[in-house]
C-alpha cells in the first residue's frame, strides 16, 4: 500500500546546515550575514551552523577577512 509520507521525519537542523553549505559552496566566500540572507535563515543561526560545520571539517573560516569557504577535503 503506496503512502505519499517518508519513511522518516525531515530533520530541519541538518536541512539548514545542508542549504547553508550548498550556498556557499556556490558562492564560494561569504560572510555568515551573506549567508544568512541568501538562505533566509536567521543569523544567529547561520553563526551556530557555520561553527558546527567549521567544526566537523566541512568549512573554514578566513581569519583575515572573517569569510567562510568549503574545504575541499570533504
Amino acid at each position: 500500500m503506496p503512502t505519499d509520507q517518508p519513511a522518516y521525519p525531515h530533520v530541519r537542523a541538518l536541512a539548514r546546515g545542508l542549504s547553508v553549505l550548498r550556498e556557499l559552496n556556490q558562492i564560494g566566500l561569504a560572510s555568515p550575514a551573506q549567508l544568512a540572507k541568501a538562505t533566509g535563515l536567521d543569523r544567529t543561526t547561520t553563526y551556530r551552523l557555520l561553527a558546527t560545520l567549521e567544526e566537523e571539517g566541512y568549512v573554514s573560516r578566513n581569519p583575515l577577512n572573517d569569510l567562510y569557504f568549503v574545504l575541499d577535503e570533504v
